[in-house]
């Protein structure tokens, strides 16, 4: 019996381990998502558009990929309890920011009351009916419907989770993996058919697609069954996918099918190289290293920080001032910082409530079980 729970034990800590090693992956993705987000604030060079389209598109999917490595099938019932605090929270609190900020923002630059808990109403129906496209022109009830900043990553990977979880329950690997494949095709479709707001549902298709990838990897021991031949076919097919990717140029209009199979296929083939380089760099420390793999560990209030700070900082007006949206890269990287110190402040004063928090309920608790 001793030795039963002395493996489960170890099991414990060896899984919380190999969780904790992708913490320096995923700081670097929050770096590249906010990256991504600030392309927008100046006129790249070619070589900086080429970096910033490779974070864009691969970001979000590693994200995706390290969360199905951590995944557990459960029951639904217990699932849903679990994604709803870790995932639905986060975008309810974004929502609710964003909502209560920015009629503020607008009163502060100018806007009639009016217009300002108009312009607040549009973000209601954006997160009540989870748009994740930036000026899509959808109207309902009388209102353009705005759009969920990045907490659209919370609800896909709601979704995402469910439809992994159901996926898992089907015993033959084999059907797994075919259920997980027409995921991505279904997801592609949904996206390029469904321009009303949909809850997220077409991204969350190829959300459980990569988490089943990560899912997979652990599965499978990848990790420690990955050699040097393992690598180079994916590393190579990667390479090639990104040359398709830099040689043919995106059309103006929405890009087609094709274009988004080849991403998604590039994007599974880079969060695979990701995910096994994460278990060959845990070794690595220095105060740099160490604040990336602070900042992948509070990735999800990172990313929740970042979601109301696209909406509501104005940092378009900002670079205009300081005349840098004509420099060439500057614009970006100052941009990047600039998110990453403020998004850096308020996960801190985040992390202060918590402790506040978590301090009180102790004491409560603390008391009531002296007075019984």
């Amino acid at each position: 019996m001793s030795e039963a729970v002395s493996s489960n034990t170890d099991s414990s800590k060896k899984y919380r381990a190999s969780i904790g090693t992708f913490d320096l992956m995923k700081g670097l993705c929050m770096f590249g998502v906010m990256l991504f987000h600030s392309a927008s604030y100046s006129r790249a060079s070619a070589g900086m558009n080429i970096f910033h389209n490779i974070f864009g598109l691969a970001a979000m999917p590693i994200f995706f990929v390290v969360s199905g490595y951590g995944f557990r099938p459960m029951k639904a019932k217990k699932l849903v309890q679990k994604l709803w605090k870790e995932l639905l929270i986060p975008y309810i609190l974004c929502a609710a920011a964003i909502i209560v900020l920015t009629p503020v923002k607008r009163l502060a630059a100018g806007d009639v009351p009016e217009a300002a808990l108009n312009h607040s109403l549009d973000f209601v129906l954006a997160f009540v009916f989870g748009l994740h496209h930036q000026g899509a022109g959808i109207r309902l009830l009388g209102h353009a419907v705005a759009w969920t900043s990045a907490a659209w990553f919370f609800l896909a990977m709601f979704w995402g989770s469910l439809l992994l979880n159901g996926i898992l329950k089907i015993r033959n690997r084999q059907l797994q993996t075919v259920m997980a494949v027409l995921c991505v095709l279904l997801g592609i479709l949904l996206e390029q058919e469904l321009k009303w707001p949909n809850l997220c549902i077409d991204k969350s298709f190829c959300c459980a697609a990569f988490m089943y990838l990560g899912y997979t990897f652990k599965k499978r021991d990848w990790a420690n069954r990955w050699g040097r031949r393992e690598h180079l076919p994916i590393f190579i097919t990667a390479g090639l996918l990104m040359i398709i990717t830099i040689v043919n140029e995106r059309p103006a209009a929405e890009p087609g099918v094709l274009c988004h199979l080849l991403d998604n296929l590039l994007a599974g083939l880079l969060s695979l190289l990701v995910i096994s380089l994460s278990f060959r760099t845990q070794h690595i420390e220095n105060p740099v290293v160490s604040r990336i793999r602070s900042i992948g560990h509070y990735s999800v209030l990172f990313l929740a920080v970042h979601a109301v700070e696209m909406v509501i900082f104005p940092w378009w007006n900002i670079m205009e001032k300081l005349k840098l949206l004509e420099t060439v890269d500057l614009g970006i990287w100052l941009g990047t910082i600039g998110r990453l110190i403020l998004c850096s402040c308020g996960v801190w004063i985040i992390r202060r409530i918590q402790r506040a928090l978590d301090k009180r309920k102790k004491q409560k608790k603390s008391a009531r079980e002296q007075e019984g």
